[in-house]
């Protein structure tokens, strides 16, 4: 996959967990089992075209965090990281693959404040 900019990392981010928390929702509207959040984000992937690509934990943000400089101590350089200093997809209440829904709100708000600051 070519190196991507960080509006283009940030939109297809959101494009693509918005995408699947709709299909949790559906689940849960429907009552039906949560799918499997990997196979969502490969699925979503696939439809879009990057299904050949080999992306980083099929994860737009670990892809562009490969591209990133490592820190000594291996710090995690995520595009929200850059908004939230403190932010790790395996915070408690919002996991990724365990709170998606929660997840997809919380890059959806990092992403606003990010382009507030960009406005500045």
């Amino acid at each position: 996959m070519k190196k991507l900019t960080l509006d283009q990392t940030w939109e297809r981010c959101l494009a693509m967990w918005k995408w699947i928390a709709e299909q949790v929702e559906k689940a849960i509207r429907q009552h039906k089992r949560k799918p499997c959040i990997e196979d969502l984000k490969t699925e979503w992937l696939d439809l879009h075209g990057f299904g050949n690509d080999s992306l980083n934990n099929n994860c737009f943000f670990c892809e562009y965090n490969k591209y990133r400089t490592k820190s000594i101590n291996k710090d995690c350089w995520c595009p929200a990281r850059l908004v939230d200093k403190g932010w790790t997809c395996f915070d408690e209440g919002r996991v990724f693959d365990e709170h998606p829904i929660a997840f997809y709100n919380k890059i959806k708000a990092l992403n606003k404040i990010r382009l507030e600051r960009k406005k500045k």
